[in-house]
């Protein structure tokens, strides 16, 4: 998780101002996250790279070297974490969700409806533990759908007083993502779990919440 802004500010760079230099920090970002060693949370962040930087070129000049850098963002990435994700994809065909899992597995997993109202429910400067529906602490893994109020103030200060376009680009990434985790409350579910590659292998979707609370 931690390497995920390394990620995103290279996406900035990129569609800013294209140059090798940020293609090699995306690489090195995305080989890291790799190494790390949580494969679900690399799947989910490069989706979630993906929408953010459809957002960031939508309507600007010059797409081809940012969409190009991108491509050698992961592409760099897996050449350098070779030695760990081979051994991986062939440990993994021993595992239970080897060949995808049901959508009634996946289910199971998913941010409740309700719980994007505790996004501000948090101790001053961090939140280490979530609040979930029924009152108890829920795991920074399934529901960690909270910020420090520090930094829930810093975003509204940004949106509200940041000049241009880009102001609204966290705000509506953050919307976005906050759709995907709620898996099936939603109609588009079973279209991702079926279509979408790689979707079916990882039943934790409620995972997708910090993405969006980065956002």
């Amino acid at each position: 998780m931690i390497w995920a802004p390394l990620l995103f500010l290279a996406i900035d760079g990129t569609v800013e101002k294209p140059a090798a230099g940020w293609c090699l920090l995306g690489t090195f970002a995305g080989a890291m996250q790799i190494l790390a060693g949580h494969i679900q949370y690399v799947y989910y962040t490069g989706i979630a790279a993906s929408i953010y930087l459809a957002v960031r070129l939508y309507g600007a000049p010059g797409r081809l070297k940012p969409l190009g850098c991108f491509a050698l963002f992961y592409t760099g990435a897996v050449i350098l974490a070779a030695a760990q994700i081979l051994p991986g994809i062939e440990a993994g065909r021993e595992h239970p969700a080897g060949d995808g899992c049901a959508v009634r597995v996946c289910r199971h997993v998913l941010l409740p409806a309700g719980e994007p109202r505790h996004l501000a429910r948090s101790r001053l400067f961090s939140a280490t533990r979530s609040i979930s529906p029924t009152g108890g602490a829920g795991t920074c893994g399934r529901c960690p759908c909270l910020s420090a109020v520090t930094g829930f103030l810093l975003a509204l200060y940004a949106v509200v007083l940041r000049q241009g376009r880009e102001r609204f680009t966290p705000a509506a990434m953050a919307g976005i993502l906050l759709f995907w985790p709620m898996g099936s409350y939603l109609p588009w579910f079973g279209l991702l779990h079926a279509y979408l590659p790689g979707f079916d292998k990882f039943r934790g979707v409620s995972k997708f919440v910090f993405q969006a609370t980065l956002s």
